[in-house]
Order: structure tokens, then sequence, then C-alpha cells
């Protein structure tokens, strides 16, 4: 049973969220035994924005705090972590059971809608979102990017051209330069951006 939320607006919070990710040290995340609540259809309004979030190995535990603090019904949201092959299956399998959306890797063509967090695939394609009206996971070839695979500046990118100031990019620190070059065109765009700062 997925855990409930009390906060369907996360927009407002998010930075705060990453700030206070940025200072948890957990070991073991357990999943939360609640009851999850039916989500509110009418309790969110997306105005059509996505989110878009980077992290490295580093900060799987950051990402954990973001996403189990997430409404059920919280806008699509694309995950690039860098992690091989099978491992980021495996975190989608765990997150899919402590966070109230679903959580899933993403798959070529899967349709983005709210309530669910799609994770980049490791291995050797890069997480991208395609489309203009109506948008879709794809997965594209290419080489490694700042030294990683997938790449998050390709999901950045991606994201600032696809949704412009709909996309709100949030950057975890520890993956070197992947994802700052992404996060500047995201604000070029007009998008939100968010960067965790090391310091804090």
């Amino acid at each position: 049973v997925k855990p409930s939320v009390q906060n369907p607006n996360s927009f407002d919070e998010l930075p705060a969220k990453v700030k206070i990710a940025s200072n948890v040290k957990r070991r073991a995340p357990v999943a939360r035994a609640v009851e999850q609540a039916p989500p509110d259809a009418s309790a969110y309004k997306s105005d059509g924005k996505m989110i878009f979030i980077g992290s490295s190995t580093g900060g799987v535990e950051a990402l954990i705090s973001i996403l189990t603090a997430f409404p059920a019904n919280c806008p699509p949201t694309l995950v690039t972590q860098h992690m091989p092959p099978v491992f980021t299956r495996n975190l989608a399998v765990r997150l899919d059971k402590m966070c109230a959306p679903e959580v899933m890797e993403a798959t070529i063509g899967a349709a983005l809608r709210p309530g669910t967090v799609y994770i980049a695939p490791g291995g050797e394609l890069h997480l991208e979102v395609a489309g203009r009206s109506t948008f879709a996971c794809a997965l594209k070839t290419g080489g490694p990017v700042n030294g990683h695979c997938p790449s998050i500046d390709r999901l950045f990118s991606s994201a600032a051209r696809s949704l412009g100031p709909r996309a709100v990019g949030v950057l975890l620190t520890g993956m070197g330069r992947d994802g700052a070059q992404g996060l500047l065109e995201i604000r070029q765009a007009g998008g939100r951006t968010i960067a965790q700062d090391e310091a804090t």
C-alpha cells in the first residue's frame, strides 16, 4: 500500500525539500505503512508543468527524501540518476514502494502522465522528453556526455526544448559538470531551476 501525502501542492515547497534532503543522513529507509487516501484530482493544477531531476550515485538518499514527499497526483517527473543497468530498475521498484506517486523505469514511448515518476534506465541510452502538446519518454542513443550515460544534460536540454517555461529543473550535487549546462538551458527557456548547494 502506498503512503498518503498531506500537501498536494509541491511546487512552492520543492526548493525547501531539496535543502532538507541535503542534510538527511539515512541508512535503511523503510516504506511507510500508511493507508493511501484517494488522490483529489481537483487539488492540483499543473498548468502543464513537468519536473526534471538530475542526481548522481551519491544523491540517492536525497532523491528518496524528495520523492517520498511528493503527492500522489504530482506533475509528471523524469529523473536521470547516474547508475549502471539493473540498479536503476531496482531503484524504481524500491521507490515505487515508498512513494505516493507511481515510480517506474522509463520505457520508449511511455506517455507522461501526472502521478508518475520515470527513472532513466542505466546503460547506453539517454532519457529525454519528446513532444510539443502531448509528451512521452524517449530513449536516445549516443555516447557518454560529461562522462555519463544516461546524461542529465541530455534530459534537461530536451526539457528546455520541449517545455520551455513549463519545465522545472532540479540538480542535486555530486555529479561533476553533468547537468549544469542543461539547467542553464531550462533557465534561459524561462523554466524554473533549483540547485542543491553543496555547503547546505
